[in-house]
Protein backbone atom coordinates (compact mmCIF):
# COMPACT_ATOMS: atom_id res chain seq x y z
CA UNK A 1 0.00 0.00 0.00
CA UNK A 2 1.39 3.40 -0.95
CA UNK A 3 1.83 6.32 1.42
CA UNK A 4 -1.09 8.28 -0.04
CA UNK A 5 -3.41 5.30 0.31
CA UNK A 6 -2.29 4.74 3.92
CA UNK A 7 -2.87 8.40 4.71
CA UNK A 8 -6.35 8.34 3.17
CA UNK A 9 -7.20 5.21 5.15
CA UNK A 10 -5.96 6.80 8.38
CA UNK A 11 -7.95 10.00 7.74
CA UNK A 12 -11.10 8.00 7.07
CA UNK A 13 -10.68 6.28 10.44
CA UNK A 14 -9.91 9.29 12.65
CA UNK A 15 -11.67 12.29 11.06
CA UNK A 16 -14.58 12.15 13.52
CA UNK A 17 -12.36 12.25 16.60
CA UNK A 18 -11.90 15.52 18.53
CA UNK A 19 -8.54 17.24 18.20
CA UNK A 20 -6.62 20.35 19.26
CA UNK A 21 -7.29 22.10 15.96
CA UNK A 22 -4.88 23.76 13.57
CA UNK A 23 -4.10 26.50 16.10
CA UNK A 24 -2.99 24.01 18.81
CA UNK A 25 -5.40 25.34 21.41
CA UNK A 26 -4.90 24.43 25.03
CA UNK A 27 -7.47 22.51 26.98
CA UNK A 28 -9.48 19.44 26.06
CA UNK A 29 -9.74 18.18 22.52
CA UNK A 30 -12.79 19.44 20.64
CA UNK A 31 -14.44 19.05 17.26
CA UNK A 32 -13.25 21.90 15.06
CA UNK A 33 -14.93 22.74 11.75
CA UNK A 34 -11.60 23.46 10.04
CA UNK A 35 -10.32 20.01 10.97
CA UNK A 36 -13.44 18.30 9.68
CA UNK A 37 -13.41 20.25 6.41
CA UNK A 38 -9.73 19.49 5.88
CA UNK A 39 -10.36 15.80 6.46
CA UNK A 40 -13.33 15.79 4.06
CA UNK A 41 -11.28 17.48 1.36
CA UNK A 42 -8.42 15.04 1.78
CA UNK A 43 -10.79 12.09 1.44
CA UNK A 44 -12.27 13.31 -1.85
Amino acid sequence: MRALERTALWVSEVWTQPDHGIWEMRGPKRSFTASKVSAAISRS
